[in-house]
């Protein structure tokens, strides 16, 4: 089941009063049709025109859902579908389903393939839930009035999310603009935006201004949001031959106009996107400026507070506040905010079957009232089918990656609770299908779990199924303790390396060196004649650091780490520098390394932000992220990680460290005994 809020009627006095919160079935994905499971919305002025108006409803039967836009996961596909899979981060593309009542105020939703969009990494969730109705506009606007490169276009509400895209969309493109703005503290902000001219309308004359500024050849053209008698100075400031696009009605369903100025030649006329993205090449032309602008954050939708879906009426009156910050989301649930602060193991719970005990951990939704403290669920162990393995998981280590999933709700938010999280772990093949010829019953294996773990069913459960070249066969010189930790650490440390190309005996800078990742990372760094600097922030990690062949150790919390580094290397600095803390950390670590150099952001472990000097940068620094996840999908990098992880690991080159163990049953006492600092390796559940 999921929720939606339907529209059971029509008032116009007050029209949040006819939305009601329901559940409904998740529907199922039809031949040539993709189900989507909507995470993030926008609250739009077009969807409180439609419940205003009672434009959709009175076009179809009640009840109706509204809702024009909005981000979320593919929660499964039809037969045919070959653009989109399951766990992808799309787009649905609202205007079929909208128009029948079916709009994206709902958690899931059946839409045709074609109307799917498939959203790259470099644009945020956020960005994406505002991917179609501000930025079409703003490039369909721009490409009817044709703007020449060094023109003014004239825009009304200009403070708005869209009048702020408006304003860089038209800075990419070489044109100016004056904006209109009914605030005067807002000016600030958009001259910073990029907005060439800014006029307070309350307090300034209008026409007057804009002949000052154009030389008294005034505007070429005019977007007018707001409407009214704002209009008409509007109209007055475009010169002859110009055109007035009206895209809105934030202040009057009505826009009044001087006849001597239609005199002039001037067209005033409506401009809505419903009228454009029914025609192909036009949704195309739209999509493909869309991606490109959001990608390279041309344009940057403002988001502004965020509420549950359950809390629909809160979410409209905050999206009608004057200087509210930026477009009000509606999520679909509470405890999926990045970070949050409840203790992970408040979002857990117990599942066993009657026959056989088969112990799963499972993510559950979190309301701020309660938390689901347990459950009985009948769960049979898994048939082995054709071509898959049924490995009985033994052990598996508590990754700080677990633990972000659990706060986060990065894997419950994809797919229905209840889900299993768990990234890695080791067992024993327990049945195999028909066609599986790599291992056998009995034998010691690595599930490797990116694919189930991505839709919830990871590691932290005592059976699971696997397709064939997902599990790796252990040989005996490698450890069960060390082989539950074979790929989130080892392969990490392989990849970072293999990235940054360190020649043999240059310096490498890492954070974070006395975790179980730094300690290992401190051995092949050692055993490929690479040299390390090491920051700890106990000092009482040092000799154990030195011991495993760290070559210097900088206690950051009590030493000056730049002019450590320039006296260890010679003033040579750094070759290249991991990074697993964040925050101010990170202005350090990127001022040690030389120009040219790369630092590899792999960890948030003390804040979601990184800062950076600009002068670092400007020495030709990269500073990028690193995350495993990224590149686990390619055969090739999977191929080179398990030989080597095999390699480095059943020789020693590399050896975990194996910190306390715990029944899988003992979570609880387990999470917290992982975030303990000094625990002395990764904590293993164990059954």
């Amino acid at each position: 089941m999921y929720r939606a809020i339907v529209q059971r009627g029509y008032n116009a006095d007050h029209p949040e009063s006819t939305l009601e919160l329901v559940e409904k079935p998740i529907p199922a994905a039809a031949p040539g049709r993709v189900v989507v499971h909507i995470t993030l919305r926008p609250i739009n002025p077009t969807d409180k025109v439609n419940l205003a108006t009672g434009k959709t409803a009175r076009q179809y039967s009640y009840p109706v859902t509204i809702g024009a836009e909005g981000f979320g996961v593919v929660h499964s596909v039809g037969e045919g579908v070959s653009s989109v899979k399951p766990g992808q981060r799309v787009v649905p593309l609202f205007w079929e389903e909208g128009w029948v009542g079916n709009g994206s105020w709902q958690e899931y939703v059946s839409i045709r393939e074609e109307m799917v969009v498939p959203i790259p990494d470099t644009i945020s969730d956020e960005t994406a839930a505002q991917f179609v109705v501000n930025p079409w506009a703003v490039i369909g606007m721009f490409h009817d009035l044709a703007v020449p490169k060094g023109e003014y276009v004239l825009q009304t509400a200009a403070g708005s999310v869209i009048g702020r895209q408006i304003i860089q969309y038209a800075k990419r493109n070489g044109i100016k603009t004056i904006n209109l703005i009914r605030r005067p503290e807002q000016k600030t902000e958009l001259e910073a935006l990029g907005a060439d001219e800014v006029i307070c309308y309350t307090s300034e004359d209008v026409v007057t201004r804009v002949k000052e500024i154009t030389e008294n050849k005034l505007a070429y053209c005019a977007l007018d949001a707001v409407g009214g008698d704002l209009t008409k100075k509007v109209t007055a400031s475009v010169r002859r031959g110009g055109q007035v696009l009206m895209y809105g009605v934030l202040s009057s369903p009505d826009a009044t106009v001087r006849i001597r100025d239609l005199f002039r030649e001037i067209t005033v006329k409506g401009w809505i996107l419903s009228n454009y993205w029914v025609s192909n090449e036009k949704r195309k032309m739209y999509i493909d400026q869309a991606l490109e602008c959001l990608g390279t954050k041309v344009m940057e939708p403002q988001t502004g507070q965020k509420f549950d879906l359950a809390e629909f009426k809160e979410a409209i009156k905050k999206s009608e506040e004057a200087g509210k910050g930026g477009k009000v989301l509606l999520r679909h649930d509470k405890s999926l905010s990045r970070w949050s602060c409840c203790p992970s193991n408040q979002t857990l719970h117990v599942v066993r079957s009657k026959n056989k005990e088969l112990v799963i951990i499972c993510a559950s939704p979190v309301s701020t009232e309660s938390f689901v403290t347990g459950r009985r669920l009948q769960v049979p162990i898994p048939a082995a089918a054709p071509g898959r393995v049924v490995v009985h998981i033994t052990l598996r280590p508590i990754n700080p990656t677990d633990l972000v999933t659990i706060r986060s709700g990065i894997t419950a938010r994809y797919y229905s609770h209840p889900v299993t999280i768990g990234s890695e772990g080791f067992g024993i093949v327990h049945s195999v299908g028909e066609g599986v010829s790599l291992v056998r019953p009995g034998q010691r294996v690595v599930p490797l779990m990116w694919e189930e773990g991505r839709v919830g069913n990871g590691s932290w459960q005592e059976y699971v199924s696997l397709r064939e070249d997902m599990v790796v066969p252990v040989p005996d010189t490698i450890s069960d303790e060390t082989a539950a930790q074979f790929v989130i650490n080892p392969w990490a440390i392989i990849g970072m390396l293999h990235d940054l190309a360190v020649p043999k005996g240059e310096y490498l800078l890492q954070t974070a060196a006395g975790s179980v990742l730094g300690r290992q990372l401190i051995q092949l760094a050692k055993h490929k004649g690479i040299k390390t600097i090491n920051l700890i922030r106990r000092p009482e990690q040092r000799a154990e650091l030195e011991a495993l062949g760290a070559d210097e150790v900088i206690c950051y919390t009590s030493e000056d780490v730049v002019s450590r580094v320039k006296e260890i290397t010679g003033k040579k600095l750094a070759y290249g520098a991991l990074d697993a803390v964040g925050g101010d950390l990170t202005k350090a670590v990127t001022a040690s390394v030389r120009r040219g150099g790369q630092v590899f952001i792999y960890g948030v472990l003390s804040s979601r932000d990184a800062t950076v000097r600009i002068t670092d940068l400007f020495r030709e620094i990269t500073v990028r992220g690193w995350i495993l996840s990224n590149y686990w999908w390619s055969e090739e990098k999977r191929n080179m990680y398990i030989e080597e992880a095999l390699e480095y690991l059943g020789d020693k080159v590399m050896e975990p460290q194996t910190g306390e163990k715990f029944d899988l049953a003992e979570f609880k006492e387990a999470i917290t005994k992982s975030e303990e600092v000094g625990k002395r390796g990764k904590v293993l559940l164990v059954s």
